[in-house]
């Protein structure tokens, strides 16, 4: 037999446990447990079994334990999905671990006001694969850490959009994390520890300063309409890792790309602006490709690389950056027109040689004669040449 649970549950500060690993938690009607009604410390919440309601997407269920820790093992919602999962309040200050997969309409963590500092992991099932599914919206309001996953494969669907910005660190270990036409936000220093495609539609995709482990790849987009706006994508030592970035929309890049990047492509883009530097003379990336896009794609600071191509598409490309030195033989073959510098001070590098016959031209004088080229490699050489005079 399992437990029906409906209304209030209140201690003061007494721990709260539930269930057992084969009893359900049924919930019959809306549910709170609060184990700090005396305003006092709190008592833990333990709940072991699954939870579910008893009228797919009806009842909600509300657990709040100050600083008591939170500790749900079952599934939740898997076979009667909640409707709205809370997990603390504004006073929470203890831990709240999910091991198993949510099913629910909505997902909130803290509150909108307050202090929320407390941390959360949802490890959608130990150590497996699991796919935690939120048809709406889901709103991390902790200010403390967050853990999304635990195992390479595990998938996080928040179909209304997922908001984590106010985090001291999030930490994601899954293969996905999708929402439909809605934003994925994670504006907090954010590690990602296995390869990762993160897939709003035509949602937009907003990272704070992004690490990216070791052999792991991180996917922007799946081709669609996703703007996209980065601060910071670093690797770390060891292994390299990779970034793609998938999207028909504009990207922006207000910080640097860098740190032990093995390749980074650009699949599609709109547009793309990296206002900081893209790698650095001792750590250059292994390889940039551009596959396509349109729009512009701007190095608006210094660009390192060992090898750089382009295999098509319309997009103009600026190196507009002090520096921009390509180790390898570049060939551009994009039909727009490719800029070299926007001051008299720029140095562009390309020590093999550059080819692009498929658009024209423009660049700075200065900036010519600071181009090195083998005598067998040509420079754009049957493109038109806009040549701009220093003032």
């Amino acid at each position: 037999m399992g437990v029906t649970l409906s209304g209030t549950v209140s201690t003061n500060s007494a721990a709260v446990t539930l269930g057992a690993t084969a009893k359900t938690l049924t919930l019959a009607n809306d549910a709170v447990i609060n184990t700090y009604a005396d305003a006092g410390l709190g008592g833990a919440i333990t709940i072991s079994g699954p939870i579910q309601a008893t009228s797919a997407g009806s009842q909600s269920l509300s657990l709040a334990s100050k600083g008591g820790a939170v500790t749900l093992s079952g599934v939740i919602g898997s076979t009667a999905k909640l409707n709205v999962l809370t997990l603390g309040d504004a006073n929470q200050t203890g831990t709240i671990t999910v091991h198993g997969t949510i099913v629910a309409n909505t997902l909130t963590t803290g509150a909108s006001t307050g202090s929320n500092a407390f941390d959360v992991t949802l490890s959608n099932l130990a150590t497996v694969a699991g796919t935690t599914t939120i048809s709406n919206a889901a709103t991390f309001y902790n200010t403390g850490t967050i853990r999304f996953g635990d195992y390479y494969s595990d998938a996080f669907n928040f179909l209304g959009g997922v908001s984590a910005d106010a985090s001291s660190a999030i930490t994601v270990n899954a293969a996905e994390m999708n929402t439909t036409a809605s934003a994925i936000s994670l504006n907090s220093p954010t590690t990602f520890e296995n390869s990762i495609t993160l897939s709003p539609g035509v949602g937009q995709i907003t990272l704070g300063q992004a690490t990216v482990n070791p052999g792991a790849t991180l996917t922007l987009g799946a081709g669609e309409a996703t703007p996209v706006t980065l601060s910071s994508i670093a690797g770390t030592s060891g292994v390299k890792s990779n970034i793609t970035i998938n999207t028909t929309d504009a990207v922006m890049v207000s910080g640097t790309i860098g740190t032990n990047i093995g390749t980074f492509t650009v699949a599609n883009t709109g547009s793309i602006a990296f206002n900081g530097s893209v790698s650095g003379t001792s750590d250059r990336i292994t390889s940039l490709i551009i596959s396509a896009g349109t729009g512009v794609i701007e190095f608006a600071n210094n660009l390192y690389a060992a090898a750089m191509s382009n295999a098509g598409g319309s997009a103009e490309i600026k190196f507009y950056g002090s520096t921009t030195d390509i180790t390898s033989a570049v060939t551009l073959n994009t039909t727009g027109a490719v800029y070299y510098g926007d001051a008299t001070t720029d140095t562009p590098t390309f020590t093999r040689g550059i080819t692009h016959d498929t658009g024209n031209t423009s660049c700075w004088v200065r900036l010519l004669l600071l181009i090195h080229l083998p005598a067998q490699r040509a420079l754009l050489a049957r493109s038109t040449w806009a040549v701009q005079l220093p003032s």
